[in-house]
């Protein structure tokens, strides 16, 4: 009995540890979802809302402009902002203080609607466009070749907006966005990718606030530095994002070359004017980098007289990098763009102070190696459509090329820091990432790689027709041998039938090619669109001064191709037009026709003034040197009585030269003056003995003589005084006295005749 009750009391207790076991679980089960659903419910509603309300009093107290202050200080004192490298070594300008003014035109022609008698737009600065249009919400892209200043102009933007100016800038939101980040592959839209790149130093409900005012100034640049896909989508973006805050101000940037017009954007468009490297703004640049006030006017002075120089300065890219191979003592200039670059390269990787130790420490690596590595990282993510990589790419490609770079593994980190750091052609643009100094500087490395690698025709003839690789192919024209880039020339013309492109690449390469420009050159005068004309300005050698001269020098032409010929030539470098034009004087002068080749050099001398200034002088001298041997040889024809000898030497000279007044009168009295001339020698010889018939006839000739005399220049006294030396001459041959007295008298009465002619008015010479 004891025993089944203390069984039952067991089971009992078993049972309700059971239960209270349970019940203790489901306490516990209830409870974490419980503390579950109220953490969700905190960090849904209760936090956000806290944190909502935190900010309202924190914005009310001032807090969004002290945010905005703070955020503008750490924009002008970041550095990827506020400097560019342009040159050598350490030197960078800092924007903020040293900047080229760019100007803008107030519309974007396509270059297939481009025609060289478009006349120069009006421009205008960005600042005075924002000034005028902010509140309107400015929908605005910019675009320009490569080199001309985009980048440097939204940076620039970018601190101006920065900057502690109330009246200028208070509210204003600068937001400054690299859109080539955008190619990571993680999808983000634009919305998103400016909060992330904001977040650090904004919150994104400041931002957002600020977009739904209208108070923000997003400048996006490099839309060209996306392809495919990601520049579509991107495009989308921006459209969708400048509809839904449509009173801000948007600014993009773009290359021209692969632009399409959007038909449905609200854009407007805008190009950067070619820079005029003489005006002031530029002079401030060039001040900025040359110290020695005699070195700036030196390299200025240079600049005036170097046509072709002073073109390639247009772009703020190309001034800047002639600016520091002019610094680094290279007197001589190189004459392509390609060259330039390749001095450039040359000298920011070997640095040129080495002989003076300055930076021998800094230089632990072959400069030969660093080139091959910047040629295969230019290639290998250029051809991935990138232009930023991680520094784990980068250490990745060493790791690649250790074997060919001759360095360790352990060394790559080194390398890679000492080019970063002490050559400049790679630069980390923020954090981790990495990018070329210059979108150019990659393009030349891609060019530079294919030619080493003998690819020519493996990548470059089927991209012909990419506008990605435009920049590319150019430079590759332009370091190619002669013969396997006129290769390269002729399969744009005839895959393509693309002149103008294979007229700039022609312009690019190393000399001139004469099969080429005999192709290309006509086609380019019919053309006559401002994209022939840059083609035959950049190609600009004797060829195509020679077809310009000659479009101008035809008599019965379009008044535009007159025009068309004009525009090309004042463009033109002044050298090659002054060649061209004494080769013509040349021929002329060899044929004696030294009247046209005064008329040539004076036609052209406009287009080379300072050239052929010289030669117009000589040429004048000369000209008037003949004048006088020709009228003195035929003066002399006459005394001797050789009319028609005078008559062909002033023939001559007709044929060749336009004659003087005083000659044309001579030439046309000529022969009523040989039937006078005998008639009044007849009668001064004559041996007639009746004195008064004899005077009679002399007088009567002389008045016949006198009016031919007058046209000529013969001078008159002379032509009496010879008569006199005539009749002095037989006096003394006379023996008899009767013959004697006879020219005795006629000499007397042609000395009356002289006498009483002194009182006439003298015409002759």
């Amino acid at each position: 009995m004891w025993c089944s009750f203390a069984r039952v009391v067991t089971g009992w207790s078993r049972m309700r540890s059971l239960v209270t076991g349970i019940l203790l679980y489901l306490l516990g089960v209830g409870s974490a979802a419980l503390a579950s659903t109220l953490k969700e419910y905190m960090s849904k509603q209760m936090f956000p809302a806290l944190r909502r309300r935190i900010y309202a009093v924190y914005a009310r107290l001032g807090g969004h402009e002290s945010l905005i202050k703070r955020y503008k200080r750490l924009q002008l004192d970041n550095n990827e902002v506020k400097l560019m490298r342009v040159g050598y070594k350490d030197v960078q300008i800092d924007i903020s203080k040293q900047y080229i003014k760019l100007r803008l035109t107030h519309g974007f022609i396509p270059p297939s609607q481009r025609d060289s008698q478009t006349k120069q737009q009006p421009t205008f600065s960005p600042q005075e466009l924002l000034q005028k249009q902010r509140g309107f919400g400015l929908r605005l892209i910019i675009l320009g070749h490569p080199g001309f200043g985009k980048t440097t102009l939204l940076k620039h933007l970018m601190l101006t907006y920065s900057q502690e100016q109330p009246i200028l800038t208070l509210g204003f939101l600068p937001i400054l966005l690299f859109l080539r980040r955008l190619r990571d592959g993680k999808g983000r839209d634009l919305l998103q990718f400016m909060l992330d790149s904001l977040a650090a130093s904004l919150p994104a409900q400041l931002v957002v606030s600020k977009l739904e005012r209208g108070e923000c100034l997003i400048l996006l640049d490099g839309l060209d530095e996306l392809v495919g896909d990601d520049q579509r989508r991107i495009v989308d973006d921006i459209r969708e994002l400048s509809s839904r805050y449509s009173k801000n101000t948007f600014i993009v940037t773009s290359r021209i070359d692969g632009y399409a017009r959007d038909a449905e954007s609200s854009f407007k468009e805008a190009e950067i004017a070619p820079l005029d490297p003489l005006a002031d703004e530029a002079k401030s640049f060039v001040s900025g980098v040359l110290d020695a006030r005699d070195l700036q006017e030196r390299f200025l002075e240079i600049l005036r007289a170097d046509t072709h120089l002073r073109r390639l300065a247009e772009s703020p890219l190309l001034l800047g990098l002639i600016l520091f191979i002019y610094k680094e003592n290279e007197r001589q200039f190189p004459r392509k763009r390609t060259a330039i670059y390749t001095t450039f390269t040359r000298g920011m990787l070997r640095y040129r102070d080495e002989e003076r130790l300055i930076y021998a420490y800094r230089n632990k690596f072959d400069s030969d190696y660093k080139d091959l590595f910047l040629r295969k990282v230019a290639h290998g993510f250029f051809v991935s459509g990138a232009s930023e990589f991680t520094r784990s790419q980068l250490l990745g490609k060493i790791s690649g090329l250790s074997h060919e770079l001759h360095i360790d593994e352990q060394e790559g980190a080194q390398f890679l820091d000492e080019i970063v750091k002490y050559n400049g052609l790679l630069q980390n643009t923020h954090g981790e990432h990495f990018s070329f100094a210059h979108p150019t500087f990659q393009e030349y490395y891609v060019a530079k790689e294919i030619k080493e690698t003998s690819t020519v025709r493996e990548e470059a003839y089927r991209r012909i027709a990419d506008p990605a690789w435009t920049e590319v192919i150019l430079f590759l024209s332009g370091l190619l041998d002669l013969q396997v880039s006129e290769k390269l020339i002729e399969f744009i013309i005839e895959d393509r039938l693309n002149y103008v492109f294979a007229g700039r690449c022609l312009a690019h390469a190393r000399a001139s090619i004469p099969s080429l420009s005999s192709r290309i050159v006509p086609r380019l005068l019919r053309d006559q669109s401002r994209e022939a004309k840059q083609a035959l300005v950049e190609i600009g050698d004797a060829f195509v001064a020679e077809s310009l001269l000659a479009m101008l020098d035809d008599s019965s032409p379009v008044l535009d191709d007159r025009s068309f010929a004009a525009d090309c030539l004042r463009e033109l470098d002044t050298k090659v037009i002054a060649e061209c034009v004494m080769r013509r004087v040349e021929e002329l002068r060899a044929k004696h026709c030294i009247r046209d080749a005064y008329k040539t050099v004076q036609r052209f001398s406009g287009f080379a003034e300072k050239e052929l200034h010289t030669e117009r002088s000589r040429l004048q001298e000369e000209l008037a040197v003949w004048r006088k041997t020709v009228k003195k040889q035929a003066v002399a024809r006459v005394w001797e009585g050789d009319f028609s000898g005078a008559e062909a030497a002033l023939r001559l000279f007709e044929s060749t030269e336009e004659l003087p007044d005083d000659l044309s009168r001579f030439l046309r009295v000529l022969p009523e003056l040989e039937l006078r001339w005998k008639e009044w020698w007849w009668a001064i010889e004559s041996d007639v003995d009746d004195e008064g018939k004899a005077n009679k006839r002399i007088r009567d000739a002389w008045h016949l003589l006198d009016p031919a005399l007058r046209a000529t220049p013969l001078p008159r006294d002379s032509v009496l005084e010879l008569a006199g030396r005539f009749c002095e001459k037989k006096i003394h041959q006379q023996m008899s006295p009767v013959p004697r007295q006879r020219w005795v008298r006629r000499q007397r009465l042609i000395q009356e005749v002289s006498s009483a002619n002194r009182l006439w008015p003298q015409t002759g010479t």
